[in-house]
């Protein structure tokens, strides 16, 4: 099936699909095979790394058997063929012959005229060794493109072999955002036991990110109106900034906390304070009354 491409830049990927239904563990699944006509760069090194490490160690098993001496034509070719037999599944292509080798016996003093020197006859292997075809490594690059989709979802009709493509490709927004709750200054270090605690903890976690992913996106919806970018630390300029980088503005917020009288009060220096930050309040939709005039929680 032909899927075509899902963008219309130039040498966008072309997507093609073979779908089947496999059973798993008593349930059935619909797999889709994707293959894909693009190829990152990771994966063209890898395959080169791949054929390189695989010619270096061939050629040091044949410098190895090329040092070997027989004394017999049959002996030498039979070896030949078990080195051969033995190194099958490979991208290179082995041939080899047996070569005779005559060397002259010479015996210690002068021989005596007319007489016939001994020889003596031995065998070595001449190996040559073949970089892949260009059908195998089309091959290697047509696999390292294709991967296995899988869903419980078994008709079609229901949900298509594009919608699901499509699902997965948008799995770097989910990734990317659950790398943050990976981060081992917040999964590190947690001592809860009790799986009741650990559910609940994992809820606050959950609860944590869907804010951070608030935060970047009301701010970056804002600054799409706006024409002046947001200055974030270390003098960067950015109209879609992080929320990592957000989070790191707020970090250097400083609040002056005056107790008079038991009245407690709370400013921001305005000499201390980044308009940068001021600016990032109003745009997710906050003022500095957040801090200087927190709600009052109430006790549980």
């Amino acid at each position: 099936m032909e899927i075509g491409t899902f963008s219309n830049k130039k040498n966008a990927s072309q997507y093609r699909c073979q779908s089947t239904i496999r059973e798993i563990d008593g349930s059935n699944y619909r797999c889709l095979v994707i293959q894909s006509t693009a190829l990152d760069a990771r994966k063209e090194k890898t395959i080169a790394r791949h054929i390189e490490k695989e010619r270096m160690e061939l050629e040091k098993d044949c410098l190895e058997l090329g040092k070997r001496t027989f004394y017999c034509r049959a002996d030498a070719e039979k070896e030949l063929e078990l080195f051969i037999s033995g190194h099958k599944r490979i991208l290179h292509s082995i041939n080899g012959i047996a070569e005779e080798i005559v060397t002259i016996k010479r015996k210690a003093g002068r021989p005596k005229k007319g007489a016939v020197p001994e020889t003596e006859t031995t065998w070595r292997l001449n190996i040559e060794i073949q970089s892949p075809s260009e059908q195998t490594v089309s091959n290697l690059r047509a696999k390292a493109g294709t991967f296995v989709l899988m869903t419980n979802v078994l008709k079609e009709e229901e949900l298509s072999a594009i919608d699901i493509l499509k699902e997965y490709k948008e799995q770097t927004a989910v990734e990317v955002r659950f790398r943050f709750l990976k981060d081992p200054v917040f999964v590190d270090g947690i001592y809860v036991k009790n799986r009741e605690r650990v559910l609940a903890l994992s809820f606050v976690f959950l609860m944590a990110l869907l804010i951070y992913a608030l935060l970047e996106r009301r701010v970056r919806q804002k600054l799409k109106e706006e024409t002046e970018p947001l200055i974030l630390p270390g003098k960067r300029k950015s109209n879609s900034p992080t929320g990592t980088s957000l989070l790191e503005m707020l970090k250097s917020m400083q609040i002056v906390r005056i107790v008079n009288g038991g009245k407690i009060n709370r400013l921001l220096p305005k000499n201390l304070v980044n308009t940068q930050i001021l600016r990032l309040l109003k745009l997710v939709g906050f003022d500095d009354t957040i801090y200087t005039m927190p709600k009052t929680v109430p006790k549980i």
